[in-house]
């Protein structure tokens, strides 16, 4: 199902995001036990908040 590929240890940053959500579909889960759906959904409205406080507008708007 998936292929093993060797790579540097840590490239951007977010390395640990990919583990986490790879080690959730292993386990067969659907989100990750660090950041819940909830969660995530909260920070995106607080983004979107600070974007129009600010006046940023993204392409598509």
């Amino acid at each position: 199902m998936y292929q093993k590929l060797s790579c540097a240890k840590q490239i951007n940053g977010f390395e640990y995001e990919f583990k986490a959500c790879f080690e959730a579909l292993e386990q067969g889960k659907i989100e990750c036990d660090a950041m819940k759906h909830d969660e995530i959904l909260k920070v995106m409205s607080l983004m979107d908040e600070l974007c129009k406080i600010m006046g940023v507008k993204f392409i598509g708007e």
